[in-house]
């Protein structure tokens, strides 16, 4: 992702141009930048000019005798480490004050795979519903890091192995290693998405796009018209898939060719001539974004991350005006780092040599593996915040009680998923009314409370994370899909159930689906019952809670309550009577009496272990309300 010169060759601004792009379209589909839904495609961009700059050196340098596998991993530690270890450093003081124990641990733990280059690894292997969300993760762009510093451990070696044993037929073993990543990232999305999205099996191809460019696969663009064609195309491919891919893309895959190709059309033009678009990517303003893209990719996400988890309602990030600052202070402290931090150790007459550099950074990644080794056995420091702080701390979505909601046997997810355990959240009881408990985590986190607030009913559970109970859905991932066919189309056809409860994180745009899905199920004939929003909160519970007993003010959590559930209530309770269903339970009513919500379930217990999923004593709190306000006859 750094600035590079290719030696024996004329440095081209265009491509700091092309890196431009990619970190603007990143920090904007980062930052909710509307028209960059797809901008993480800007990391594969990167990956694509990485590819080319990098292989044109080891290509260049093994055909002129001269090329040092020492030398070239000096240059990648000059350009890498400098500026990744100030980040690190920065995040580590950071995340000391802000993170919870939970949370602490989880960083120190991708600070040590940052360190030894895997942290792709790391977070592939983090698939679970209840990992943690990504924007707590301040770590999480180092996947890339990861990526291609795996890539170029290994790109160096295979390119000896081939110049020397088959160098006539190196475009043909290229590619066909391309070809094999490409198939591996292709069938991946489907069948296990998080790892196609991490490993560098399944993302190698795009590096190795550039490979391909860099050792001349395809003919070089001449002639005016045909490099503005080209480069013209190219851009607006690049530009597509930014604003038309989503969260919902399956990528990377197929998906990744656009901007992949676009990448390698725009600088395959440049590499014969001028054209209009590589004078606009050369402009002294977009080239400068591109020579401190390195840098901005670095900060930009642990800013954004420790502005979401600041105690100040003014830095929500959501804000137009908090945008426009973030935006300035992630540029500033990138040009700062560029400056003061990438370019002395690149070149220069104070630039260190290889030994003391290499001292150097064995010595201060070793102290921080040190430091991060020291705060997993103390699982996240607790000692930093007071008992009783560190006691609601305990129960943050990575430390908390996950078995009441029967995460992995009745509530399921994640690409590895093999479906909820039928014998033990499906089986009926003949001396008791059967209830099934159906919907996503929303609906798993109920179970608890419910199960021992109404003994004398049988309370069966059948929920997938992220996977609502609607017949009717744009997208569903297959371990959803599989529920929900097992149930519509076989349990229930096969089985008698008393009464249904439908629970899920709606939204504004599931009450037409969810329509639908309530007639079917009263065509079943079983007792429907229909569970409203969940009042949340716009951060974690327990982290409001620590923050006001730290900061003495009891009113932070009531302030970063997200007032859209109640407006959804009364929608949802309109449609439970125009169904006339035989029940409508409101989560606003039984959580927010009096418009007050109830934050403990007991003293130090939260009633929520995140922003919207309740702890075991928050889901008996609740259904001793829901009892009492509702009841299920």
């Amino acid at each position: 992702m750094n600035a590079i010169r290719v030696k024996g060759s004329t440095y081209r601004s265009d491509i700091d141009g092309l890196r431009a792009i990619a970190i603007l379209s990143v920090v904007g589909y980062h930052i909710g930048i509307p028209g960059t839904g797809g901008g993480y495609v800007g990391v594969d961009i990167f990956f694509v000019i990485s590819g080319y700059l990098i292989t044109s050196i080891i290509s260049r340098e093994i055909d002129n005798g001269n090329f040092s596998l020492i030398r070239f991993y000096e240059r990648r530690v000059r350009r890498i480490l400098p500026a990744l270890a100030v980040v690190l450093i920065a995040t580590l003081i950071w995340g000391w004050f802000s993170l919870l124990p939970a949370e602490f641990a989880d960083f120190s733990k991708s600070l040590l795979t940052a360190i030894v280059s895997c942290s792709n690894i790391f977070f592939s292997q983090q698939s679970g519903y209840f990992d943690g969300p990504r924007d707590m993760k301040p770590l999480l762009h180092t996947w890339s890091l990861g990526v291609e510093e795996q890539f170029y451990v290994v790109l160096p070696l295979i390119l000896i192995v081939i110049y020397r044993s088959w160098r006539n037929r190196r475009k043909v073993w290229i590619a066909s290693i391309a070809f094999v990543s490409f198939a591996i990232s292709a069938v991946g999305v489907v069948y296990f998405p998080i790892g196609a999205f991490f490993r560098l099996e399944s993302r190698a191809w795009e590096l190795m796009c550039g490979s391909l460019l860099a050792i001349g696969m395809f003919p070089i663009i001449r002639g005016t018209v045909g490099r503005n064609l080209a480069s013209a195309s190219g851009l607006l491919m690049i530009l597509i898939a930014i604003a038309k891919y989503d969260d919902f893309t399956p990528f990377p895959g197929i998906a990744a060719l656009l901007p992949c190709a676009g990448c390698m059309l725009v600088i395959s033009a440049g590499q014969s001539g001028a054209s209009i678009v590589r004078r606009i990517l050369s402009l002294p303003q977009v080239a400068f974004v591109g020579l401190i893209s390195y840098s901005l990719y670095l900060w930009h996400w642990p800013i954004l991350v420790y502005a979401r988890i600041h105690p100040l309602s003014w830095m929500s990030v959501g804000r137009p005006y908090s945008r426009v600052i973030l935006l300035f202070d992630m540029f500033m402290i990138a040009i700062l780092s560029w400056r003061f931090v990438e370019m002395p150790f690149r070149s220069g007459a104070h630039a260190p040599s290889r030994r003391p550099l290499f001292v150097t950074a064995a010595l201060t990644y070793g102290a921080l593996a040190t430091f991060s080794l020291a705060v997993i056995g103390a699982r996240g420091a607790p000692a930093r915040f007071t008992p009783e702080a560190a006691r609601i701390a305990s129960f943050e979505a990575e430390g908390g009680d996950r078995l009441a909601e029967r995460e992995g046997t009745c509530l399921v997810g994640g690409p590895n998923s093999s479906g909820i355990n039928v014998k033990d959240c499906l089986t009926e009881d003949a001396s008791r009314p059967n209830f099934l408990l159906f919907g996503d985590s929303h609906a798993a986190h109920l179970w608890y409370g419910l199960s021992r607030q109404f003994p004398e009913l049988n309370i069966m559970q059948a929920t997938a994370a992220t996977c609502k109970p609607l017949i009717q859905v744009k997208k569903a991932e297959p371990y959803c899909q599989n529920l929900r066919d097992m149930i519509f189309a076989k349990y229930l056809a096969s089985h008698h159930v008393d009464g249904v409860i439908l629970s899920g994180a709606w939204t504004p745009s599931d009450m037409a689906p969810l329509a639908g899905t309530l007639d079917l199920f009263q065509k079943l004939g079983a007792k429907v019952y229909l569970v409203g929003p969940n009042p949340g909160y716009d951060e974690s519970l327990p982290r409001l809670l620590v923050q006001s007993v730290m900061m003495r003010d009891a009113s932070i959590p009531e302030r970063h309550l997200a007032h859209g559930a109640w407006t959804l209530d009364r929608t949802m309770r309109r449609l439970a009577d125009q169904k006339q269903l035989s029940g409508y339970i409101s989560l606003v009513t039984a959580m927010c009496p009096n418009d007050k919500c109830i934050e403990y379930a007991e003293p130090l217990i939260p009633t929520e272990s995140d922003a919207n999923h309740f702890t075991a004593g928050g889901s008996l709190v609740i259904a001793k309300n829901i009892r009492a306000l509702h009841g299920l006859p």
